[in-house]
């Protein structure tokens, strides 16, 4: 085994009990040899863990390593965390428990990887194919359809790529492969944070340790159903705690300037949230979070 080249599957699984089998076979079925599995069930209340540990045992020869446990709910960020922590792979290749993994995608994403990264930290975001409820494809590239006109330039062009992300957010920016370096750099996802993924993206692109890939990573799946992010109230659904905790990152004032920018334009349609005169608990905790993550160890100066 060249640990150099081993990926790291991780699956936080929760509630897929009629899907989970479906992306433990497309993971078993990709041509990269050098996979870990792991899987955390972050308290579901279906048998999908039960179902996951019995495939697990009658499939574990094909994997270098499988590693899976269930826990009391805590959220999208502890869990993901929590399996990076477990993990041995140097590359981080999330997957919902209910999506599909195509055939030669991991092999694609590595190779893409390192030819953009040259064996250094850095995160590729990637196309992705959406499929529904009974896994029929409904649209095989979404990064053609919503960036078409521009793809070519958030391949070439870091400042496009940020700014595609800053106001143009959509599903492809969600799918993300990583080093652990990169992970490892960056401490993490913040577990006070909503939208790890917005948090994620804004940090790799301000420190210009992101690229942007044309290779079908997944096949996305869409449901009635779905949340993307269980448990958020209504008037929490809003990325703008992350567009905050990634401000200290922002490497040039081009940066800084487009994020304030993107901040300030939701603050004007919704107010700044501020009782009786002072900061809301919510601002308050935008600082926090900042405070915390202002650092990123060995980061090159601006």
């Amino acid at each position: 085994m060249n640990k150099d080249k081993l990926v790291s599957v991780i699956i936080p699984l929760y509630n897929h009990g009629s899907y989970v089998i479906e992306t433990l076979e497309s993971i078993y079925d990709s041509d990269y040899t050098e996979l870990e599995l792991l899987i955390l069930d972050d308290g579901s209340n279906d048998n999908g863990f039960d179902l996951a540990t019995d495939w697990l045992s009658d499939h574990s020869s094909r994997f270098v390593r499988v590693w899976s446990e269930k826990q009391n709910n805590s959220g999208i960020n502890a869990t993901t965390n929590k399996l990076v922590n477990n993990s041995k792979g140097y590359y981080i290749y999330l997957i919902a428990s209910d999506d599909r993994v195509p055939c030669n995608a991991i092999t694609e994403l590595v190779l893409a990887h390192e030819k953009a990264f040259k064996g250094k930290e850095g995160l590729l975001f990637y196309d992705v194919t959406t499929i529904n409820e009974n896994s029929e494809i409904i649209e095989k590239s979404v990064s053609s359809r919503i960036h078409g006109s521009y793809l070519h330039s958030m391949r070439v062009d870091k400042d496009i790529l940020f700014m595609a992300i800053c106001f143009r957010w959509e599903v492809p920016f969600q799918h993300q492969f990583y080093s652990r370096t990169f992970y490892d750099k960056i401490k993490g996802y913040p577990e006070a944070l909503y939208f790890e993924d917005v948090y994620f993206a804004l940090v790799a692109t301000s420190t210009d340790m992101a690229a942007y890939v044309p290779v079908i990573g997944k096949e996305y799946r869409l449901r009635a159903d779905r949340s993307i992010t269980p448990g958020l109230k209504k008037n929490d659904y809003t990325a703008i705690q992350s567009k905050f905790a990634v401000l200290p990152y922002a490497r040039n004032m081009k940066k800084i300037f487009i994020i304030l920018s993107v901040i300030f334009e939701y603050f004007g349609r919704n107010g700044f949230p501020r009782i009786g005169g002072k900061l809301s608990s919510e601002t308050f905790n935008i600082y926090k979070v900042i405070h915390k993550n202002r650092t990123i160890k060995n980061m090159p100066s601006t």
